[in-house]
């Protein structure tokens, strides 16, 4: 704009100069006449306010709006099935499966007997005579016992919800205290069974805690010699 206020003060110039008769359109020493002159800074000033058009219009171009990144669908969350167990109670248990998604792991409930109950036991069930079912329970030495399971219900426990208490760790070894098995979080269990499942499954049993609103509360690994 500051140029095109020089071109209008020099055109009023060179009318006014006319006008007076200070400027001698007629000199031979004069190089170019001024209204070719007057043409020249009209073709100017019109030239600038192009310029000027084309300056404003790309100041108002509008500015570029970047198009926001939609965001990532939320993966939904699995439902679990609903446990449906039967009568629940503290007992003895071979854990027999575990879903790793949800968390359930499924209970085969037996009876642990010694002594004249484990006599009784292998006379009953398993056909021997009095004598030979008191000479097999003496072989047994500490920790024998016979595994009575008359019941083939499996039970569900989510292992999510109770207390885990276990004697082996993710390497296979034993802690150091086996009277007094370790707390762990469904998180550790899941390391030890990813290494070997048969830490968790085969290797040894659990005592399942039932409380008298028959909930399970804890989940602990038995340690057999």
């Amino acid at each position: 704009m500051k140029h095109i206020l020089v071109i209008l003060m020099i055109l009023i110039m060179l009318f006014a100069f006319s006008a007076c008769g200070q400027v001698d359109i007629s000199d031979t020493e004069a190089t170019t006449d001024p209204y070719d002159r007057i043409a020249e800074l009209e073709q100017e000033l019109a030239e600038a306010q192009q310029d000027d058009a084309v300056n404003v219009t790309q100041d108002l171009q509008p500015n570029q709006v970047e198009t926001p990144t939609p965001a990532p669908t939320p993966t939904p969350t699995p439902v679990k099935p609903v446990i449906d167990n039967p009568q629940m109670y503290s007992s003895y248990a071979h854990m027999v499966s575990l879903d790793t998604t949800t968390g359930y792991a499924q209970f085969d409930y037996f009876e642990r007997l010694t002594g004249d109950e484990a006599v009784d036991a292998l006379v009953k069930y398993d056909g021997y005579d009095e004598v030979d079912a008191q000479a097999e329970v003496m072989n047994w030495g500490e920790g024998g016992f016979y595994e009575k399971n008359t019941d083939s219900q499996l039970r569900t426990v989510d292992l999510n919800t109770v207390d885990i208490r276990m004697i082996i760790k993710s390497d296979g070894s034993l802690i150091d205290d086996l009277g007094n098995p370790s707390k762990s979080a469904f998180a550790d269990v899941l390391k030890i069974y990813n290494a070997e499942s048969d830490y968790v499954l085969s290797y040894y049993f659990y005592w399942v805690t039932v409380n008298d609103k028959g909930v399970v509360t804890k989940i602990e690994q038995v340690y057999r010699p």
